[in-house]
């Protein structure tokens, strides 16, 4: 966490949280997705049909969390790919390689500036990063046969909505490029490309074998899970496939 605790309306930003960089893929960013996810519903006014609701009188936050002397202000958050910029990168390096996330407020107006004391934090904002980050240790921590399944799912979630905006769309885009000359070679890139973000998430849900009890329930659950991935896997390769033909019959 860095200058996580800055009053968003404040600064006019919203907390940032970068992902673990794709060659160190791990459960963490479903995890903390999911729990930064539930802290924006529950301090926030959200009208999706299975939000949480305020009273019938008016809207309000179903469930704050305040704290005091902090503000009332709506929790606004952001997940953004990998990146530098906080020492948080130390742990991506060898030889220590493992997954390493940053949390912080951005845009901050006052950064590395004498204007930035005390009064530009924000008690609730604090409050509310810190139970984000106990909330996702104590689940790493206590992973027990009942907390695996959600956690797989929220992984799983994460990672498809996550190729879905990567390389999904990237190899479509190297196919819808291609010419007549370079087709074969943009599809292989396309099908590689498909394939790395395959192995990206299949691996992140292979990392709750960091973390999991071992027992014959939690190897059948990450085994259903990796075999989740593969099937997808399969389908995205014959639809890529499939694309590419009708790409070849386009400009032949």
């Amino acid at each position: 966490m860095d200058m996580a605790g800055e009053g968003l309306r404040l600064n006019n930003a919203q907390m940032e949280y970068c992902e673990s960089p794709d060659y160190l893929p791990c459960y963490i960013d479903g995890l903390m997705t999911s729990i930064l996810n539930y802290v924006w519903r529950t301090n926030d006014i959200v009208y999706l049909p299975d939000s949480p609701r305020g009273r019938s009188g008016g809207q309000y936050f179903p469930k704050p969390m305040v704290e005091k002397n902090g503000s009332w202000d709506a929790f606004r958050f952001l997940v953004h790919d990998s990146t530098g910029g906080s020492d948080h990168t130390c742990f991506w390096r060898e030889p220590v390689s493992v997954p390493g996330i940053y949390i912080g407020v951005w845009p901050d107006q006052w950064y590395h500036a004498d204007t930035d004391t005390p009064d530009k934090s924000d008690p609730t904002q604090m409050k509310r990063l810190a139970f984000v980050g106990a909330a996702t240790a104590l689940a790493a921590a206590h992973c027990t046969d009942d907390v695996l399944p959600p956690l797989l799912d929220v992984t799983s979630d994460f990672g498809f909505k996550r190729i879905g905006r990567r390389e999904i769309p990237e190899s479509l885009a190297l196919i819808e490029a291609a010419t007549a000359q370079n087709l074969d070679v943009e599809t292989q890139k396309a099908l590689e490309l498909a394939a790395f973000g395959i192995t990206r998430e299949t691996n992140a849900i292979n990392s709750t074998k960091d973390i999991y009890t071992g027992s014959t329930k939690a190897v059948d659950m990450v085994h259903d899970h990796t075999q989740q991935w593969q099937l997808y896997g399969e389908s995205l390769k014959t639809m890529l496939q499939n694309y590419a033909q009708i790409k070849a019959q386009k400009i032949k």
